[in-house]
């Protein structure tokens, strides 16, 4: 990428000083996209500087106690892109590659993701560099607690609402929200999404059920939509539309649950 020419977008406003402008990474690819739909966004186009900047980064220490008895540190990020719709809503992946860079752009796409189908939420995304496979059950679960409490500071479910991403998954959410309601003293089963279905799991499980539920009658999405409008007002027929074929495109665990949809 031309990271002169991305320098040169910021006008007079700089690239934030934690940010190194020869080594920008994913973050670097998510401004040049926002810088390639400024021409097209009229008078709106005064906000996007707003999106080149995340609301919140909060880097934490994550130590554990591992089963031999040593201590081991890990590096866990949470990043609030923009709340300016609703709570944060992004997954948290446990992967040793994962860098800020990369956590920022992750949550600035779930900003645009969240706007573009209309749902009441904003961007965030988390994450801790570390090996999960090289992790006992139990140092998983250690860390994953540890990491919570940590980014308790930040989330809730009027807050930030964590999911599961890459290396993580129902049972890590389950972690998070045990940990959470401990902290805070009383059970908040909506401060994650994609728990197990007898934690409250949401959305796509939901979708899933209510179809074996009326035994497969409801196939297509103006179907399900109608379904969802007499139940529970829910959104436009067409921002329903794009999210489930944004749901059948993801490379994580959504794109399962809504692939039966046509």
């Amino acid at each position: 990428m031309n990271l002169s020419a991305t320098a040169a977008a910021a006008g007079p406003h700089p690239l934030p000083s934690y940010l190194n402008a020869d080594e920008l990474g994913p973050w670097g690819n998510y401004l040049e996209q926002v810088d390639r739909v400024i021409p097209h966004l009229g008078p709106l186009a005064r906000w996007a500087e707003t999106l080149k900047r995340p609301k919140r980064v909060l880097i934490v220490d994550v130590p554990i106690q591992m089963d031999d008895g040593r201590i081991a540190h890990f590096e866990g990020y949470r990043v609030q892109h923009n709340i300016s719709r609703g709570p944060g809503k992004g997954g948290v992946r446990f992967h040793q590659d994962v860098t800020l860079s990369e956590v920022m752009a992750l949550a600035g796409w779930m900003s645009i993701k969240n706007a573009a189908v209309n749902v009441p939420y904003g961007g965030a995304k988390g994450g801790i560099r570390v090996d999960p496979q090289t992790l006992s059950p139990g140092e998983l679960e250690r860390m994953t607690r540890r990491y919570t409490s940590e980014i308790g500071i930040i989330i809730g479910p009027n807050k930030d609402i964590p999911a599961p991403d890459v290396n993580t998954n129902e049972q890590t959410m389950a972690w998070m929200m045990d940990t959470y309601a401990m902290n805070t003293g009383s059970t908040a089963t909506g401060v994650v999404t994609g728990t197990p279905v007898d934690l409250g799991a949401l959305f796509l499980h939901f979708l899933t059920l209510s179809l074996l539920s009326i035994g497969g009658a409801i196939t297509t999405v103006p179907e399900m939509h109608r379904f969802l409008v007499e139940r529970n007002g829910w959104l436009t027929e067409a921002g329903f539309t794009a999210s489930i074929a944004l749901a059948q495109a993801a490379p994580g665990p959504t794109g399962p649950w809504a692939a039966f949809m046509k």
